[in-house]
C-alpha cells in the first residue's frame, strides 16, 4: 500500500469513526427529546432507538394532552423535564465526541466497546443461569445426573444417543454460552483501557465463564441468581480504574482545547476557526456517509417488513421504492441537513460564501 492509498484509507476511517455520534443525535431527534409534543406524538415507532422499541414514558402514545389538575400531572411534568435534560446532555456529549481527534475517538470507542462486552456477558450469563434454574435444575435429582446430561457421554466413551436426542437444547446452550463468554473475554482484554497484568489476563476469562460453570453445581438459589452480577465486578473494576486514573488528563485536555480555541479566535477570528474545524472534521463526507447509511438502514428494514407493511404495492416499481426510502430517510432535521449539506458543500458558490 503506497502513501496515497494509506492516506485515503486513514481519511475513510476518520470519516467512519465520526458517524456513530450523528446516529445517536438523530435518534434523540427521532424520539422528540423524550417529550410527546408535536413531532412523533401518535407514532410509537418513533420511540425506536437503534432498532429497539423503547417505552420512554408511561403516557399512552395516542394521548396528546393530560389534565393539569390531576394528581399525576406533576410527576409527568417532572419526568418529561428530566428526559428533556437527559436528551440535551446526550446531544452535547455526542457533539463533543464528534469533534475529538482520531486518536481520542479510538480510545472512546474502545471504552464503549469494553462496556458493551461486559453488558453482553452479563445478559447471556443471566439468561443461561435463569434457564438452568427454571427449566433444568428443578427436573434433575442429583448434581452428577446434571453433569452427565451436559457431558452427553457414557463411561466407556461412546455417546449416549438418548441424551443426544433429549438434551440437545441444554447441550447447545451450555457450550454455546461458554464459547461466547470466552470470545467476549478475549475481546475485552484487547480493548479495555485498564492496567494489563498477567494475573488479570488469566482471571478475566475465568470471571466471564464462571457463572456458566458454577451454575452446574448445587449452589443455593440466592447465590445462583447473582452469579452474573458477581462475574461483572472484576471487569467493571478495571474500567473504573482506567476512568478514574485518566480523569485528570481528560479535564486537562478539555481545558487545553478551550484555551487553544479561544486563542485561535482572538488571533484569526471566529470564521477562521469554523473553517478550520469544518475542514479538519471533514463534515461533508461525514454527512454523506451518515445519509447513505441511514438509507441503507431503511432499505434493510423495508426488505424485512415487506412492501405491503410500508404502504407500497407488492408490484410497485423501483420508483415508488426509491421515493419511499428518500422520504423516510429524511424524517428528522438532522438527516435532512445531512442530505442537503453534503451536496451543496462541494459547489463553488458555497466555498465563495465561506
Amino acid at each position: 500500500m503506497d502513501s496515497l492509498e494509506k492516506t485515503g484509507f486513514l481519511k475513510f476511517i476518520d470519516v467512519i469513526l465520526r458517524v456513530p455520534p450523528l446516529f445517536f443525535i438523530d435518534e434523540i431527534f427521532r424520539i422528540g427529546f423524550g417529550i410527546r409534543i408535536g413531532y412523533g406524538l401518535k407514532d410509537p415507532s418513533h420511540d425506536r432507538l437503534f432498532g429497539l422499541t423503547l417505552y420512554l414514558d408511561h403516557v399512552d402514545a395516542n394521548q396528546t394532552e393530560f389534565d393539569l389538575a390531576s394528581g399525576d400531572s406533576y410527576s409527568i411534568v417532572v419526568y418529561s423535564f428530566f428526559k428533556l435534560l437527559l436528551s440535551i446532555w446526550g446531544c452535547v456529549i455526542a457533539l463533543c465526541i464528534f469533534m475529538l481527534r482520531t486518536k481520542q475517538l479510538v480510545h472512546v470507542y474502545m471504552f464503549i466497546l469494553s462496556l458493551g462486552c461486559i453488558f453482553l456477558s452479563h445478559c447471556f450469563n443471566d439468561g443461561f443461569v435463569q434457564y438452568i434454574i427454571d427449566n433444568i435444575a428443578s427436573n434433575i435429582d442429583s448434581k452428577m445426573d446434571f453433569l452427565s446430561h451436559l457431558v452427553l457421554f457414557r463411561t466407556n466413551g461412546l455417546p449416549s444417543i438418548e441424551s443426544l436426542v433429549d438434551k440437545t437444547t441444554m447441550f447447545h446452550n451450555f457450550y454455546y454460552n461458554v464459547a461466547l463468554q470466552v470470545g467476549l473475554s478475549f475481546l475485552f482484554l484487547n480493548v479495555h483501557l485498564g492496567p494489563y497484568y498477567k494475573m488479570l489476563n488469566t482471571l478475566i476469562p475465568l470471571s466471564f465463564t464462571a457463572p456458566t460453570v458454577l451454575v452446574i453445581f448445587s449452589l443455593p438459589s440466592s447465590i445462583q441468581s447473582h452469579l452474573a452480577v458477581f462475574s461483572a465486578l472484576l471487569p467493571l473494576a478495571l474500567i473504573n480504574y482506567a476512568l478514574v486514573s485518566s480523569s485528570f488528563s481528560i479535564i486537562y485536555a478539555i481545558m487545553s482545547a478551550c484555551q487553544q480555541a479561544r486563542t485561535f479566535v482572538n488571533n484569526f477570528g471566529l470564521s477562521a476557526l469554523l473553517e478550520y474545524e469544518w475542514t479538519r472534521l471533514n463534515v461533508p463526507n461525514v454527512l454523506r456517509c451518515f445519509w447513505i447509511l441511514r438509507l441503507i438502514e431503511h432499505a434493510i428494514t423495508l426488505a424485512i417488513i415487506g412492501l405491503s407493511e410500508a404502504g407500497i404495492p407488492d408490484d410497485g416499481s423501483y420508483h415508488l421504492i426509491v421515493k419511499h426510502l428518500l422520504v423516510t430517510g429524511c424524517e428528522t432535521t438532522n438527516i435532512t441537513l445531512s442530505a442537503s449539506l453534503h451536496r451543496t458543500c462541494h459547489h463553488s458558490i458555497y466555498h465563495w460564501t465561506i
